[in-house]
């Protein structure tokens, strides 16, 4: 994905993701009409390799109320997204940002993921998270919080 625009970036959490691609969602429209919104307004989107995980474990992992899509399903589903979507990857500058966070905010346990997340952000000048899950971004670094 070519990446024209330096100042309207955005950052997809994996709830987004999820409710995007599972049609069932209650959030799935929401969640879609949103992110086309984003792209409207010129908005490059991103993503980092974490939270593709997270999408994958998600998707394929046992859930007695729902079918667990399979492998190969899954790993086509993240191939749609990254066709508009910019992969961003961990670099050792990300690491030393990441460590500030975690010591500055003394974050601990499951928040460490979240933690690396808004450190992918920062090293890429994005400030903008769209999240369902505000709480797990919130007092981390220097981000605005968007929710559907």
């Amino acid at each position: 994905m070519l990446i024209v625009n330096k100042t309207k970036k955005v950052l997809i959490d994996t709830n987004i993701w999820l409710y995007y691609l599972d049609e069932t969602s209650e959030y799935h429209k929401k969640a879609r009409n949103t992110i086309s919104l984003y792209i409207k307004e010129g908005y490059d989107l991103f993503i980092t390799c974490q939270i593709i995980r997270e999408i994958l474990v998600v998707m394929t992992k046992f859930n007695p109320a729902k079918e667990p899509v399979s492998i190969k399903n899954s790993v086509l589903k993240i191939r749609e997204i990254l066709k508009f979507v910019a992969l961003l990857f961990e670099t050792k500058s990300t690491q030393t940002i990441f460590e500030e966070l975690i010591i500055k905010h003394n974050i601990r346990g499951l928040k460490i993921h979240d933690a690396n997340i808004i450190s992918i952000a920062m090293e890429n000048s994005i400030n903008k998270i769209i999240t369902n899950n505000p709480e797990d971004f919130e007092n981390i670094g220097n981000i605005e919080i968007i929710t559907l």
